[in-house]
């Protein structure tokens, strides 16, 4: 595992954040979905009022090594994950488990009984594998483009 610190995100980090999500969806989800999709899902302009205020509402954490942010996760406060991302050069070195296994001990401290997420093709299988059950599937629009992505739960004890 990598050397790396998990901490409540800073205000002042949300451009090196919609970046990093960026990045993330255009260079890790290139095999599950369309250009068009991608571009739909994360736009080139994600520093986008909505994402930026959404964020006081959530309890949200970034992975840090050396100063750079290499991960990034945000939870509402009843449960609900919005986003979980990590820096595509920090794939598979402990990052996304990182901050999922924080988000967990954050619920549980706050009496959430249960986390709920909408995962993306490419990231159901990380989900399943950390304890989360598939619960149905969802199919919305973004900018008129159909996604389909699968609703999963994890009952937390």
């Amino acid at each position: 595992m990598n050397n790396f610190t998990i901490r409540t995100m800073k205000l002042s980090e949300f451009n090196i954040v919609a970046k990093l999500v960026y990045d993330s969806v255009h260079t890790l989800c290139v095999n599950e979905y369309t250009p068009e999709q991608l571009d739909a899902w994360v736009p080139k302009n994600l520093y986008m009022p909505a994402f930026r205020r959404s964020l006081f509402r959530c309890f949200a954490i970034v992975a840090v090594h050396d100063k750079e942010i290499v991960g990034f996760m945000s939870t509402e406060r009843d449960g609900y994950v919005n986003r979980l991302y990590t820096r595509p050069d920090w794939v598979k070195k402990g990052v996304a488990t990182a901050l999922l296994n924080k988000t967990e001990e954050w619920a549980r401290a706050h009496k959430v009984k249960r986390l709920l997420l909408e995962s993306s093709k490419s990231a159901e299988g990380f989900y399943a594998k950390n304890g989360f059950e598939k619960i149905g599937e969802i199919k919305s629009l973004k900018n008129d483009i159909e996604f389909v992505s699968a609703k999963m739960r994890k009952e937390l004890k």
